[in-house]
């Protein structure tokens, strides 16, 4: 893919929206210990709840020291998630941006509510989501080492949530 223009403007807008559409309230007792675990990560005070996701928690700190709010925190890795589900859907389905198909599964994609929703919870279900179409398209890659890269972000999803249930 060679649509750098494209995916520059679009990982700006998405991570626009999610930070314009950041919640700034506890939604539920998961998203309390994911908020937690960003400010003060401790497994045994269950902040976050076990398997404490080290991976999300990481980049949700790192974040977080940075910007000094939890809310943004999550905004910016939904944004990035965001990004990240549209690239590797699209490159799974062989497709460009600019294409019609391309435009029609990207505008589907940043719309859905699902989505949408899930970028801005206190969670990292969106972000397992995106390592997993990572890890899948590199699975189906024949380049050398990308089924290394692969089998190592799936590796990666036990430290990521991703909720099937």
């Amino acid at each position: 893919m060679n649509d750098r223009k494209e995916w520059i403007i679009l990982l700006a807008v998405c991570m626009g929206s999610r930070l314009w559409s950041a919640i700034y309230y506890i939604e539920d007792p998961d998203s309390l210990r994911f908020a937690l675990g960003v400010i003060d990560f401790d497994v045994v005070r269950m902040q976050p709840h076990f398997p404490a996701y080290p991976v999300f928690c990481f980049f949700a700190k790192l974040i977080y020291e940075l910007t000094g709010r939890y809310a943004l925190s999550f905004a910016v890795l939904g944004g990035l998630s965001t990004w990240a589900v549209l690239y590797f859907s699209l490159l799974l389905a062989q497709t460009r941006i600019t294409q019609p198909l391309g435009m029609a599964l990207a505008f589907v994609l940043f719309f859905n509510p699902l989505l949408w929703l899930m970028s801005n919870r206190y969670m990292s279900d969106l972000m397992g989501l995106a390592v997993a179409l990572a890890s899948c398209y590199f699975v189906t890659r024949e380049a050398k080492n990308a089924v290394t890269v692969g089998y190592f972000l799936a590796g990666m999803m036990l430290g990521v949530r991703l909720s099937i249930a």
